[in-house]
């Protein structure tokens, strides 16, 4: 059976997306796919763009976001930094929500 997407005011009127943090993010610095619809600005098709991740307490991380092979986005430059800083573990669950157009900022 398959289970209802997970809601919550804080992500009802933006774009969003759930990460389960796995093995290889950790132990292998593998980077983060991500949606392409989550981005505003679909310029990224085909080239790269800056985003910020930034959490609720303010703290932020400047990343690089690249177009691969299919329209695939992933999380290049920043990435590793924000997974350390965070202290992200095997089976943590991240929610990325875009919040603002310009700068873009997930």
């Amino acid at each position: 059976m398959r289970r209802p997407p997970l809601r919550s005011p804080a992500t009802e009127n933006h774009p969003h997306f759930f990460k389960i943090i796995h093995s290889g993010v950790i132990h292998e610095g593998r980077l983060c796919a991500i949606p392409h619809c989550i981005l505003y600005d679909q310029s990224v098709n085909h080239s790269s763009e800056d985003v910020v991740l930034q959490l609720p307490d303010g703290r932020s991380w400047y990343v690089k976001v690249k177009c691969h092979k299919a329209l695939n986005l992933r999380v290049n430059r920043g990435w590793k930094e924000f997974v350390l800083d965070n202290q992200l573990k095997e089976d943590d669950v991240c929610v990325f929500k875009a919040v603002e157009k310009e700068p873009d900022v997930i």
